[in-house]
């Protein structure tokens, strides 16, 4: 597989701003997709992204954005109540500005979290019906924004760990700025990979890769778990798809380099 290849980054464990994006350039990486984990502003900051909207310049890397989704961010749930689709609108400009200013025309975001006592389906309704409020604006800033499929792993009743969900999601919000990311790692600790393995493959803008043993998101390298990336990875190559593979494990950079080779083929693995 020859699709670019980035790596999702939440934290800095370099000294300096200038350290890390030369240290993701160094490894090889072709993107980087930049994780406010929590919510706080560590990238889209004032002073930090332009900074980082510099050094990616630079260094010839393609930005993303991967939105936070914890409170206040919960996409579905305000407090203990579903929170309004005009209300789900808002949160998402949010995190488009947070994206604009990092230059970044490629967003992921959860679906959000059902809160106690509310319909799942109700509250999917909700996150559609803010979604499709939020179309215009996609358009208008040119920001595609891909839905990741989650786990009850992470979040206690989220939204978007059935592959039905994505179903209802891709035939209500018909749009060339909204599609799927593809999280290979959640969908393992599902038992859902096959499934979602199966569906079209034509509004997945992101694939999310990352390793576990079947229970917990570990978010190992590629090869360190149970997922058996020599069946995954060629179904994904003949499905056409040739937007972005994005590790989402945080490693040195011998094991990023290994699991550049497993993906492009280089290194065999079960």
């Amino acid at each position: 597989m020859d699709n670019p290849i980035a790596v999702c980054v939440d934290r800095n464990p370099f000294s300096s701003l200038d350290a890390l994006v030369e240290a993701v350039a160094q490894v090889g990486f072709a993107r980087v997709e930049w994780f406010e984990a929590g919510g706080e502003e560590t990238w889209s900051g004032a002073k930090t992204a332009p900074q980082l909207c510099a050094l990616v310049k630079r260094h010839k890397l393609t930005p993303q954005y991967h939105g936070p989704y914890e409170a206040p961010f919960d996409l579905s749930r305000d407090g203990e109540t579903l929170r309004p689709p005009q209300a789900i609108a808002t949160v998402i400009s949010t995190i488009l500005d947070r994206a604009q200013r990092l230059g970044a025309s490629l967003v992921t975001l959860h679906l959000g979290s059902c809160p106690p006592g509310a319909a799942r389906d109700a509250a999917l309704g909700n996150v559609v019906a803010g979604i499709r409020l939020a179309m215009p604006e996609l358009a208008r800033r040119r920001v595609r924004l891909a839905l990741e499929n989650h786990t009850q792993a992470i979040i206690t009743d989220a939204l978007g760990d059935q592959p039905g969900d994505f179903d209802r999601l891709m035939a209500e919000l018909r749009s060339p700025w909204i599609g799927r990311t593809l999280d290979i790692g959640h969908a393992h600790i599902n038992n859902h990979l096959e499934e979602f393995l199966r569906q079209p493959f034509d509004r997945v803008f992101n694939i999310h890769l990352h390793d576990n043993l079947g229970a917990q998101d570990q978010h190992l390298p590629v090869g360190e778990g149970t997922i058996r990336w020599g069946a995954i990875l060629p179904r994904i190559a003949r499905e056409g798809y040739r937007g972005p593979l994005t590790f989402e494990f945080f490693a040195q950079p011998a094991a990023y380099q290994r699991a550049m080779a497993i993906v492009r083929g280089a290194t065999p693995i079960a």
